[in-house]
């Protein structure tokens, strides 16, 4: 026995787990990678599939197995995309003395799940990082007589980076934040 659910423009099947002899019928199904929903999740028309099974009332009278659509529900909503940031800096070349604003800018608002700590920064330091919404900003100051090329990337979770994630749970890879700007120092 199943039950379609609407999940964005897809219909799935939720498989019957329990509820025999009861009022309340559950039923389950997995959230696939890519699966989205920005409404909420809908039951479809006449969305039971009993496969042979019935319905009965406690008189044990057969129900007829008919129901309308329940609209996107937006208490269920659906989001498998992993946040994305772009690390982009106002200059591409620094003296000694100078820095350059580094700004963060963020698929969605990665909250306060997003810190220094998350960086692999060479050849300079971060700081002044910013903290609220989809644009944050730090301040990239080189390392005195450093020769390290400057380079800001986001750090895997593997090496020790929190791999922010956003308000679904969806964490950002690494691969999708560096920058290549080279400073002169």
């Amino acid at each position: 026995s199943g039950l379609a659910l609407v999940i964005g423009s897809s219909t799935v099947q939720a498989t019957y787990v329990s509820g025999s002899g009861t009022t309340a019928l559950v039923f389950s199904t997995t959230i696939a990678s890519g699966q989205n929903d920005i409404d909420g999740v809908a039951i479809a028309l006449n969305p039971l599939s009993l496969n042979g099974a019935t319905l009965q009332d406690n008189s044990n009278n057969s129900t007829v197995n008919g129901t309308a659509a329940v609209l996107s529900n937006s208490n269920y909503l659906v989001d498998t995309t992993a946040p994305t940031v772009t690390i982009t800096s106002n200059k591409s070349q620094l003296l000694v003395g100078q820095t350059a604003n580094i700004t963060f800018s963020f698929s969605e608002d990665p909250g306060t799940g997003f810190t220094l700590a998350d960086l692999v920064v060479q050849g300079g330091e971060l700081s002044n990082l910013s903290t609220e919404g989809t644009i944050r900003t730090a301040t990239f100051t080189p390392t005195v007589g450093s020769t390290t090329a400057g380079r800001i990337a986001l750090k895997a979770t593997a090496d020790g980076g929190n791999g922010f994630t956003d308000a679904a749970n969806n964490a950002a890879s690494s691969a999708r934040a560096s920058l290549g700007q080279v400073f002169a120092t």
